[in-house]
């Protein structure tokens, strides 16, 4: 069953932030592709994004994602924010990250 992809589609910023606070890379100002799987059987409100190849590949192991609605600049949707472990907003978003889904070694959580 097809799922609905959000229209219009959102305008985010992407960072990766290194491991000293740094900014590493961006795309600004990024139309990026975003579903919700709410429909049919397996519906569970689950949130799908595409995210450019090569920020994806520049990602270090235990990179956490932070996305915030607010405060983001004007004609912003979100803020995404790709950190590398051993900064101090790292360190904040793993321990806000406490829930693991079932059967799964992610966890997830609201900062």
């Amino acid at each position: 069953m097809p799922q609905p992809e959000r229209q219009p589609r959102p305008v985010v910023d992407m960072l990766l932030i290194g491991a000293n606070g740094e900014q590493l890379s961006e795309y600004i100002e990024h139309e990026v592709k975003l579903w919700e799987y709410v429909k049919g059987g397996s519906a569970n409100m689950d949130v799908r994004m595409i995210i450019p190849q090569e920020l994806l590949r520049s990602f270090p192991t235990g990179c956490i994602l932070v996305m915030r609605r607010s405060p983001v600049r004007a004609g912003l949707d979100y803020c995404l924010e790709f950190l590398t472990p051993g900064t101090a907003k790292w360190t904040a978003a793993r321990a806000a990250a406490a829930e693991p889904p079932p059967g799964r070694k992610r966890s997830y959580g609201w900062l």
